[in-house]
């Protein structure tokens, strides 16, 4: 993470242009340094995939089915009456 200010005005104003671009309201409220992300267990309980989040980045919508689709391939996965 960059401390320069024009640099965290550019992120910020790409991350704008794509909000809107998907028609997203943001509020800027609220604790602004929390991150997220999308984690992937097994039927064991045992983690398979983490991707932690990255403010301003667009998802790897790609990385993450390719990681589900590995589980299935291997037996890991659950299907839809499992759930």
């Amino acid at each position: 993470m960059s401390w320069n200010p024009f640099k965290i005005y550019k992120d910020m104003a790409a991350v704008g242009e794509r909000l809107k671009e998907k028609n997203i309201e943001n509020n800027f409220i609220g604790e602004g340094l929390k991150t997220g992300g999308i984690f992937i267990f097994g039927k064991d309980g045992t983690l398979k995939y983490a991707y932690p989040e990255d403010t301003g980045s667009p998802l790897l919508e790609s990385e993450i089915v390719a990681a589900v689709e590995a589980m299935r391939k291997n037996g890991e996965g659950t299907t839809s009456s499992e759930l």
